[in-house]
């Protein structure tokens, strides 16, 4: 039985199928089977049944779902629960079945244990080294929408072993992966409600930098999205920063690393403290009148800092917070420059490639079609073969290849056009 402290590696993998699964479990339920693969990795594959203790579940749901009935009824969705699968970005055969997330699940309420077992397919899928990918369970205790859940993983499945990557995926299997099968919105409606909720807060909560790249139409409707996902590595600084102040908001609060440093850099740090001392008091009330299970420290603290709750009211000094104010807007710049950069590179692409002769571009569209189709562009090659929808996933295909520094036949010639006109 794992036992849960600070020094574990909170790192699971977990199969693409699993990933790509029809979102219709509750975003609780998702967290809960990824903490169950991370609780018996060790044994994973060698045990039949698993035990494990309903205290290190709760404690790494943290500050999210802690209510142990909850948690329970959740934990018990997984084995009652019928979900389609099937998996995006794969160079194997396109999969596509229904099956439970576990077979059975069983509480010991007297000892205060959950049994359950994984059916055979997913212990197939798991021990398969070439078809997982690594989720930090820590990220996931920050979200709060399941849509944000699901999308996340896709894109973490997406990257494989790089830092950016671009994936496509039809309006209907979006709605699917995100929703379940039952969504029926508008596109105006999906986009505004689930898929901006999803990347706004992966952006905010995660060390992902997602955009909904290109929406592409069939006629007048859009029938196919493009994500663009990007590593932040810089954001790791924001975990080893020796800032006390930070490290208090970060540890003590539960505010969440990146809102933590949006927050010192918009507001003036006595704000900040005052409003920290302010939530503090706050909270040891809320102890007081046991009503702590419905105090959401994290939560209320950023908003006392935005909103100011404490009494006093703030000094600022004028100068300091319009160069915060300046560095912020100087980021955001940076973003759409980059965004423009990127859509300007692709038409550039689209050009070059017109030049070149009529060997280097079938060497091109082969590699493309043995490296970068997957999915449901694959699909769509397999009905109409090169249509104008899979050039516009090639010329995304070749401009990511291009940034990572892919050099030889056809790629040297597409940069020497680029840079001599």
């Amino acid at each position: 039985m794992a036992v849960v402290n600070e020094e574990i590696n909170a790192i699971v993998k977990k199969h693409k199928a699993i990933i790509n699964c029809e979102n219709s479990l509750p975003l609780a339920s998702r967290k809960i089977f990824n903490i169950l693969l991370f609780l018996v990795k060790d044994r994973f594959g060698k045990d039949i049944e698993h035990h494990v203790s309903e205290n290190d579940v709760i404690e790494l749901l943290k500050k999210t779902d802690r209510d142990i009935t909850s948690a329970r009824v959740n934990f018990k969705k997984l084995a009652s629960t019928v979900i389609e699968y099937n998996i995006l970005n794969s160079e194997r055969d396109h999969l596509n079945g229904v099956g439970t997330m576990l077979a059975p699940a069983v509480i010991n309420t007297t000892k205060k244990t959950w049994c359950f077992s994984f059916p055979p397919n997913i212990v197939q899928w798991v021990q398969d080294p070439s078809s997982f990918v690594f989720l930090d369970i820590k990220i996931q205790e920050r979200f709060s929408s399941k849509y944000s859940q699901a999308l996340w993983e896709i894109c973490i499945g997406s990257l494989e072993n790089q830092l950016e990557s671009y994936f496509s995926v039809t309006l209907d299997e979006c709605r699917i992966l995100m929703c379940g099968k039952d969504n029926h919105q508008t596109y105006k409606d999906f986009k505004r409600r689930v898929v901006s909720v999803a990347v706004n807060e992966i952006n905010e909560k995660s060390l992902l930098h997602v955009e909904l790249y290109k929406e592409l139409k069939e006629g007048r409707k859009v029938s196919e999205l493009v994500f663009y996902v990007k590593k932040l590595e810089v954001a790791e600084d924001l975990f080893i920063s020796d800032d006390n102040l930070l490290i208090k908001m970060i540890e003590e609060f539960g505010i969440t690393a990146n809102i933590a440093k949006k927050l010192t850099l918009e507001f003036d740090e006595d704000v900040i403290r005052r409003n920290l001392d302010y939530t503090e008091q706050q909270y040891r009330k809320a102890l007081k009148n046991k009503r702590d299970q419905e105090f959401n420290l994290g939560a209320y603290a950023t908003s006392a800092i935005i909103k100011n709750y404490a009494p006093k009211s703030p000094k600022l000094i004028t100068k300091v917070i319009e160069e915060k104010t300046k560095k912020i807007e100087e980021k955001i710049n940076v973003i759409e420059l980059e965004k423009k950069d990127r859509e300007n590179s692709a038409n550039l692409i689209k050009t070059s490639f017109g030049k070149l002769d009529k060997s280097l571009q079938n060497i091109l569209k082969e590699e493309f079609e043995r490296k970068g189709m997957r999915g449901p562009v694959k699909k769509i090659f397999e009905g109409e073969g090169w249509s104008s929808r899979i050039y516009n996933n090639f010329y995304i295909f070749i401009t990511s290849q291009i940034e990572q520094g892919r050099k030889g036949q056809g790629y040297d010639e597409i940069k020497k056009f680029r840079y001599d006109g």
